[in-house]
């Protein structure tokens, strides 16, 4: 019974953030890397793990490209 509500839970959340699991995975493989950015307003494009996303988006880390020397 436990388990059945396990992979339940699972696979809403895996429905739920399909697209971004899908982008950051394809964002990951072209070197990015999650970077914490501190209190920051979301840009509302970039993949990012947003906080209180219905009233006041905002994010604490985000995928970003290092930059390169």
């Amino acid at each position: 019974m436990i388990d059945a509500f396990i992979i339940g839970f699972l696979g809403l959340f895996v429905a739920d953030n399909y697209e971004f699991i899908k982008t950051a995975k394809e964002q990951m493989k072209q070197g990015y890397e999650w970077k914490y950015v501190g209190y920051k307003e979301w840009d509302g494009k970039s993949p990012a793990l947003i906080i209180d996303r219905d009233t006041h988006p905002h994010v604490y880390w985000k995928l970003v490209k290092p930059e390169e020397k």
